[in-house]
C-alpha cells in the first residue's frame, strides 16, 4: 500500500510536471526496489565470482579454453575490426594512437564513420530521451531535422575548416586524417551521453550533479583527445595546435553565419515566388 500511494502520486506528478515532488516520491519507491533487488545482485556477484575460480581452473589445466581464445583472436584480427577496437588505444594512449594514424596505419574510414555516427545517436538519444526529471522539452517540441543538421554540419564543418586552417599553417595531415581524429575524438563525449542518459532514468535531482559531470567529462575529455590529436597528426607544437584552433572555431562561425544568412534569403526568395504564383492563380482562375 505504501508503495502503491507514491506510484500513484508519480503518475499525478508526472502529468503536472511537478519536478520536485516527484524526485521525493520516486526516491521513496527506488528505496524499496534497492531492498527487493539487493539479494539478487548479491547473488549474482557471487556466482559470476564462482564462475570466474572455475574459469581459472579450467584454464590452467586444459587447453581448450586457450584454444578458444585464439579463434576470438582470429576473428578480432579482421581489419575493420581492429580499428573499432583501437577505439580502446586511443583512449588509453592518445599520444601513441593518433601517432599510428598519422603514420596511415589506421587509415580505414568505416570504424571512425561509426563513430561518428554513435556520436550522432547517443546525441539525440541523450536531447530526446532522459529520464522525466531532466527531460524539460516535451519531445514533440524537438526538431529532429534541426538536430541533424546541426550534428553533421558542426562535425563536417569543423573536419572542413580545420583542414583549411591547417593547409595554410605548415600542417602534414590532410583532411582524411582530421576526420579519422576527430571521429576518433567524440568517442568519450558519445559515450557520456549514453551514460548521463542512461543514469538519468534511475536517478532523482539530488543526483542531478552526476549527470551534468558526466557529460562535462566526456566533452572535456573529448575536447582533450581533439587538441591533442591535432597536435600530433599536424606536427606541431602546442600554441600552433591552440592558434589553429581558434581560426578553426573563428571560420566556423563565419560560414555559419553566411549559411543562416543564405537559408533566410532563400526562405525569403521562396515565400516571395509562391505567392505571386498563388495570386497570378487567383487572377486567372
Amino acid at each position: 500500500m505504501f508503495r502503491q500511494d507514491y506510484l500513484n502520486a508519480m503518475e499525478n506528478l508526472e502529468l503536472s510536471k511537478n519536478r520536485e515532488f516527484y524526485s521525493q516520491a520516486y526516491w521513496e519507491v527506488r528505496n524499496e526496489q534497492i531492498q527487493n533487488v539487493f539479494p539478487i545482485i548479491l547473488s549474482s556477484i557471487l556466482g559470476l565470482t564462482f564462475f570466474y575460480i572455475v574459469y581459472k581452473v579450467v584454464d590452467a589445466k586444459t587447453s581448450k579454453i586457450e584454444n578458444f581464445k585464439k579463434k576470438v583472436r582470429d576473428k578480432l584480427s579482421n581489419k575493420h575490426v581492429k580499428e573499432l577496437l583501437y577505439a580502446k588505444h586511443i583512449l588509453m594512449k592518445p599520444n601513441d594512437g593518433f601517432y599510428q594514424i598519422r603514420k596511415n596505419r589506421i587509415n580505414g574510414l568505416i570504424a571512425p564513420t561509426f563513430f561518428m555516427l554513435l556520436g550522432f545517436v547517443a546525441y539525440v538519444w541523450y536531447t530526446t530521451s532522459k529520464g522525466f526529471l531532466f527531460q524539460l522539452v516535451d519531445v514533440e517540441n524537438i526538431n529532429i531535422m534541426a538536430l541533424t543538421l546541426g550534428y553533421f554540419t558542426l562535425f563536417g564543418g569543423f573536419v572542413v575548416t580545420n583542414y583549411l586552417v591547417t593547409s595554410i599553417t605548415d600542417g602534414i595531415g590532410g583532411i582524411k586524417k582530421i576526420y579519422i581524429s576527430t571521429a576518433y575524438a567524440i568517442i568519450p563525449y558519445a559515450l557520456a551521453l549514453i551514460i548521463a542518459t542512461t543514469f538519468s532514468h534511475v536517478a532523482t535531482l539530488d543526483e542531478s550533479f552526476f549527470v551534468s559531470f558526466t557529460v562535462m567529462l566526456g566533452a572535456l575529455w573529448s575536447g582533450l583527445l581533439l587538441f591533442l590529436g591535432s597536435t600530433l597528426i599536424q606536427n606541431y607544437d602546442g600554441r600552433v595546435t591552440f592558434k589553429s584552433f581558434m581560426f578553426t572555431l573563428l571560420l566556423m562561425i563565419i560560414i555559419i553565419i553566411i549559411v543562416l544568412f543564405l537559408q533566410l534569403m532563400i526562405s525569403n526568395i521562396v515565400d516571395f515566388i509562391t505567392n505571386v504564383i498563388m495570386e497570378v492563380i487567383r487572377l486567372v482562375f
